[in-house]
């Protein structure tokens, strides 16, 4: 037997060995074990990706969340706070608002006379109803005029402005008149004269101020504002 029959034949023994079914099966299982292995790959990279942008809209979320919670913090307890608000203005109403001139008219004299200064004028203007801040109410500006000392007139401002009955002053002009003494060198006195601008407002009529001024008026007493001037 030659060489060269011999080599051909091993060759053809070799390749029949390799392409057994169990190199071929043990070959499918490698390839399919490295795809499973790249699949694996490609699998956990797309989960990461997907678990880091899932945080990061989960954070966004919450960032919101977290700002339109701050934002309704004003609004929590608003019905509560309304209900407040108005029981709180309609007692400032009824307490430190008049119904009517007479009130007002005595508060101020009150106020001079314990203060020990004159209301020498008082001139009262009201408002149209269309200009006046609420439909309830109506505006009253008076323009007064007072003479007495410098500390007393001070006194009277500071009260009008602590009085019970709500005033606002506008305007506050001062002007000095010397007055008494002669040649036996009695001593002087000294009138300062004020005139003052105030607003108040005049509201409803409660069924409460109806029944206090039938049981208060006397019968057959009329209204009198003899030294006022009212316009309208």
């Amino acid at each position: 037997m030659s060489t060269s029959t011999v080599t051909p034949s091993l060759n053809s023994r070799r390749v029949a060995d390799a392409l057994s079914p169990v190199n071929l099966h043990i070959a499918g299982v490698m390839v399919l074990l490295a795809l499973n292995i790249y699949l694996a790959v490609h699998l956990f990279l797309a989960w990461n990706k997907l678990r880091q942008s899932g945080s990061e809209a989960l954070s966004q979320q919450q960032v919101a969340l977290k700002t339109a919670d701050i934002a309704a913090q004003p609004l929590r307890g608003l019905d509560d706070k309304l209900t407040t608000a108005r029981a709180e203005a309609d007692k400032f109403t009824e307490q430190r608002l008049s119904y009517a001139w007479s009130p007002v008219l005595a508060e101020l004299g009150t106020l001079a006379k314990k203060q020990n200064v004159r209301l020498t004028r008082v001139q009262y203007t009201e408002t149209a109803p269309e200009d006046s801040p609420d439909p309830d109410l109506v505006e009253i500006r008076m323009d007064m005029t007072l003479s007495g000392d410098y500390r007393p007139l001070m006194q009277f401002l500071n009260s009008v402005e602590r009085d019970k009955t709500f005033f606002v002053i506008g305007a506050v002009t001062f002007t000095g008149q010397a007055g008494g003494g002669n040649n036996n060198n009695a001593p002087a006195t000294s009138v300062v004269n004020l005139r003052l601008r105030v607003t108040t407002y005049l509201r409803r009529p409660l069924p409460s101020d109806v029944k206090q001024e039938a049981s208060t008026k006397p019968e057959g007493s009329t209204r009198q504002e003899a030294g006022h001037e009212v316009r309208r």
